[in-house]
């Protein structure tokens, strides 16, 4: 806190609703840190099912004992750029980042070992609130990501249902 902030306050001892403030910041730091944690956790089942059903289609694709029509190995291998797509999204929005959760333990002994715990406090609550928004950007990029892959796989396994659809169909006009 430089001096003109200080000015706006009371004294350090007067502070009294400074735990309140601390909590409520603790308990926002919280939330972000379970929304982040739960993002992740949709991105890594993304790519859990993406792999299933990557695999599920290349091994049906190959292990047809007729040769495939043109339309039908046409839906599968845009089904399966687009499951490549779907991995590539939920990669980007998995890569490792860091949380930002101050305070920064050895500057807050450096700084404030000797200051009042209420100034401690507040410096810990200002850092928690410079960064709360670049969390939420982070967290934001993160669902984003899971948003847009999920969109990519729905329309691979629409893909890919189509090209069962039309193999049957295929299949019985031909016989």
């Amino acid at each position: 806190m430089n001096s003109d902030e200080a000015s706006l306050y009371a004294a350090p001892d007067e502070w009294a609703s400074i735990d309140l403030v601390y909590e409520a910041a603790l308990s926002e730091l919280e939330f972000q840190s379970k929304q982040w944690e739960e993002a992740d956790a949709r991105l890594r089942l993304l790519l859990g099912f993406i792999g299933i059903i990557v695999a599920g289609a290349l091994a049906a694709a190959g292990q047809s004992p007729e040769k495939l029509p043109d339309p039908v190995a046409l839906l599968i291998a845009v089904a399966v750029v687009s499951l490549l797509v779907a991995s590539g999204i939920s990669v980007v929005g998995y890569r490792p980042r860091e949380f930002h959760r101050p305070p920064d333990v050895i500057a807050l002994r450096i700084e404030y070992l000797t200051r009042s715990p209420a100034e401690t406090k507040l410096a810990v609550v200002d850092a928690m609130l410079t960064a709360y928004p670049e969390n939420t950007r982070i967290i934001a990029e993160k669902l984003r990501a899971y948003r847009w892959a999920l969109g990519w796989m729905v329309a691979s396994i629409v893909l890919l249902a189509l090209a069962i659809i039309s193999k049957l169909v295929i299949s019985k006009l031909l016989t």
